[in-house]
């Protein structure tokens, strides 16, 4: 696998568009760190021995949209950003702040969230952390920081719509490109190139036929034995005969209709909440009660 690179995601899109959840995405399934421009904007206010207050907040907002003020606000952006971390900007509004952070961060990208208006005018209401009505949003998409919000869907780098929120394979795609380089394949490609090699020569594909299974399984039980003669014998390529037994296992999921990667996140899951188990004087994870 290629050595990763570090990166910084800026996200933007109308209020409501699920801009956090996005954030919380990329935070529980790649780690990132986010930084919440909200907090930032309120750090950066006290920093000038302001009172965070809301209608500081948006003033502020609007102050930061150009020229130099906004070229220092995304330096104090930038001063909270540490290179051994992967972070992601869960907010961003003004293009001239955009322009900053693409000037002064390598790499930079941006992802642009898009809902409509009726699910996001749903969300805005909903929200717990504040009361919130109709006209609140109509109020707020009118405000000229939320206004310029459009302007950057024409320099996205990605387009997401945060409609069903389960996972997100194109923004899976993406960020493994961007860590890892065009080179890196993330699970769901791989099970698709399985699945194309099974279209080319007519293979089973989700029938779940005993007799196919029966035949991969075979397959698999030759490739185990290669693996060992590799170790004991030094003979062969050990990465090839891994690379095959995955192609046969991930063909049985395919023949079986499994849903594999979903499967894999869930023993994962309980396999990290496993706890070091001494018997017979070997150590083994074991399931904590």
């Amino acid at each position: 696998m290629k050595s990763s690179k570090k990166i910084v995601v800026g996200l933007c899109g109308s209020i409501s568009s699920g801009k956090s959840y996005i954030a919380e995405y990329l935070r529980d399934k790649f780690g990132f760190k986010i930084i919440k421009t909200r907090e930032i904007l309120s750090d950066y206010i006290l920093s000038l021995s302001k009172d965070p207050t809301e209608k500081n907040l948006q003033d502020y907002g609007v102050l930061l949209m150009n020229g130099s003020p906004a070229e220092e606000f995304c330096n104090f952006i930038c001063s909270k950003l540490n290179e051994q971390h992967n972070y992601v900007i869960d907010s961003l509004r003004p293009l001239s702040h955009y322009n900053n952070l693409k000037r002064k961060i390598d790499g930079f990208k941006l992802l642009y969230v898009l809902t409509s208006e009726e699910e996001r005018m749903q969300r805005f209401i909903e929200r717990k952390d504040r009361a919130n009505t109709i006209a609140e949003f109509r109020e707020r998409t009118s405000h000229p920081v939320e206004m310029e919000v459009t302007n950057l869907i024409f320099l996205s780098d990605l387009i997401l719509t945060t409609k069903n929120k389960t996972t997100f394979p194109d923004l899976d795609s993406f960020i493994f490109r961007q860590i890892y380089g065009d080179g890196i394949l993330y699970f769901q490609q791989i099970i698709n190139c399985v699945k194309e090699f099974h279209k080319k020569f007519n293979y089973d594909i989700g029938t779940g036929s005993i007799q196919n299974i029966s035949f991969i399984v075979g397959l698999m039980l030759e490739e185990l034995s290669e693996i060992h003669q590799c170790l004991t014998k030094g003979e062969g390529d050990l990465a090839e005969e891994h690379a095959d037994l995955l192609y046969f296992l991930l063909g049985s999921c395919i023949s079986l209709n499994l849903n594999v990667e979903e499967a894999f996140m869930e023993k994962h899951e309980k396999n990290m909440k496993k706890v070091l188990v001494k018997n017979k004087n070997v150590e083994r994870p074991k399931q904590s009660e």
